[in-house]
């Protein structure tokens, strides 16, 4: 028994050694490359009305009252508007937020220690690439990136499916954007993003590979008789998206044998 686990031991090892954990993993200083650029425009525009935002949630949260032109607005609400806004300043909303953030959990110690997320840079999986070109004398970048989920990830025939939480296997987030310059006439950046994401059929299924079956049985493993967490799984798609939300199925009606 000790000699097969010694084996297995030597197997997995190579097998871990065999990985190269320094490619496909890139980060940058000043842009969050784990959010879309649309998101990353959307925080820079809240950013300039923040200070102000973040006066007015303390101030109600410490009197027990509403925020100045928020008649509506409740105690727990300021708090917690309060409390988004000092987790943004500290650079906590990048790791907590985002599920594109590999060393999330690594870094958590060290994040919980000094209370900020400053000190620690964040981790993207996937593939990264720029270029520039000119169109008719004018010249653009392009950049492609494709961002990799940290949840529910894995090899080929291994990962398949829907997790107990709603995650997808494989979950690849796939961003193209163009960057014309600046506009003359307004001064504003011209940028144009387009996303899409694709990942394992929303449903509780696997396949088991054999040395026999190249082409293994799609076998479904768990009863969800409501599709809860297949529904779990959109409503996330509809947080980090909006509405509407369009799902294209890549699977083939006729499989070859």
């Amino acid at each position: 028994m000790a000699a097969a686990d010694s084996t297995a031991e030597k197997r997995y090892r190579k097998l871990l050694l065999g990985v190269d954990l320094t490619k496909n993993f890139f980060f940058s200083y000043s842009y969050s490359l784990a959010h879309t650029l649309q998101h990353n425009h959307k925080q820079a525009a809240a950013g300039a009305d923040q200070p102000a935002a973040a006066a007015a949630a303390a101030a109600a949260a410490a009197g027990g009252g509403t925020a100045p032109g928020g008649p509506n607005s409740s105690h727990d609400s300021a708090a917690e508007a309060a409390a988004a806004a000092a987790a943004a300043a500290a650079g906590w909303d990048v790791y907590d937020s985002s599920m594109f953030v590999w060393n999330a959990y690594l870094t958590r110690p060290l994040r919980a220690a000094i209370q900020s997320g400053r000190w620690s840079v964040p981790l993207v999986y996937g593939y990264w690439e720029q270029r520039q070109v000119s169109v008719f004398g004018r010249s653009l970048t392009l950049t492609l990136l494709a961002r990799r989920s940290r949840h529910y990830a894995g090899t080929r025939f291994r990962k398949r499916g829907l997790s107990s939480q709603g995650f997808v296997a494989n979950e690849v987030e796939t961003e193209q954007i163009v960057d014309a310059g600046i506009d003359w006439a307004t001064g504003q950046p011209l940028w144009s993003a387009m996303v899409q994401v694709r990942g394992s059929v929303p449903l509780f299924w696997s396949q088991q590979t054999t040395t026999l079956s190249p082409k293994p049985d799609i076998l479904l493993q768990q009863f969800d008789p409501v599709y809860e967490k297949t529904g779990a799984h959109f409503c996330d798609m509809r947080r980090r998206y909006g509405d509407p939300v369009m799902a294209l199925n890549l699977l083939r009606s006729k499989e070859r044998r």
